[in-house]
């Protein structure tokens, strides 16, 4: 696996939110849209050239829309090469907040936040005082996921949702970045890659490196021009 930062890589994670979803689907509103299929593929199609991802295994949110993102991300990092399939496995502990049922009261006070001051929800969820203990539980989770993960050699895929990606990114770089516009760090299909070395004084997996992974332009291009 390539030396990333001088120490030798034994495993990556790689974190990536789900694609757009077509809403106006009212059959099944999980559908990603054109756009966000050929987002996915071309993304994976970047993990492949880019990192020279060779996933080991698929670990995703149980919502349709984050396992639909791993098949399609899977896709293009593998093409068609049936022996490099990887099955998706779902996590509960990936869950989005809003089918979380133990944020019910926190998830109605966002959207009654994002209402009262003209904000998506992506937004409000940073600012609304009754979401900041939900942020900091759902990203701790993320966060072990991430490093239980890179306990296991090799290449792992994760796909998840918005606001928590965020929150565990920072988590795990122990830092503060600014936001977006949308409210996040992250666009669709975007994220991180976390890099582990297996430190044999200590017996112990060590993170080594965190890089941020972002839509190249031609990605963003495409999906100006697609649904």
């Amino acid at each position: 696996m390539a030396n990333v930062t001088g120490s030798e890589i034994v495993s990556r994670v790689f974190v990536l939110r789900h694609v757009e979803r077509d809403k106006s689907n009212t059959d099944d509103p999980q559908t990603p849209t054109p756009g966000g299929e050929v987002a996915a593929y071309a993304m994976g199609m970047e993990l492949r050239k880019r990192f020279f991802a060779n996933i080991v295994d698929v670990t995703s949110s149980p919502q349709p829309r984050a396992t639909r993102t791993a098949a399609i991300l899977m896709a293009g990092i593998n093409g068609y090469n049936e022996a490099k399939w990887r099955p998706v496995q779902t996590d509960q502990r990936l869950d989005d907040f809003s089918s979380d049922q133990r944020f019910v009261e926190e998830v109605k006070a966002v959207k009654e936040f994002a209402k009262k001051n003209g904000l998506e929800p992506e937004q409000a969820i940073f600012l609304a005082p009754e979401a900041s203990k939900m942020l900091e539980i759902k990203s701790s989770e993320y966060e072990g996921v991430v490093r239980e993960l890179g306990k296991e050699s090799g290449d792992h895929l994760v796909t998840v949702h918005g606001a928590a990606i965020d929150g565990c990114c920072l988590r795990i770089r122990n830092s503060s970045m600014a936001l977006g516009n949308n409210g996040g760090m992250f666009d669709k299909v975007e994220g991180f890659v976390a890099c582990f070395s297996y430190d044999e004084f200590s017996s112990s997996y060590e993170l080594q490196n965190i890089e941020l992974i972002r839509q190249p332009e031609y990605i963003r291009a495409l999906n100006a021009i697609l649904p």
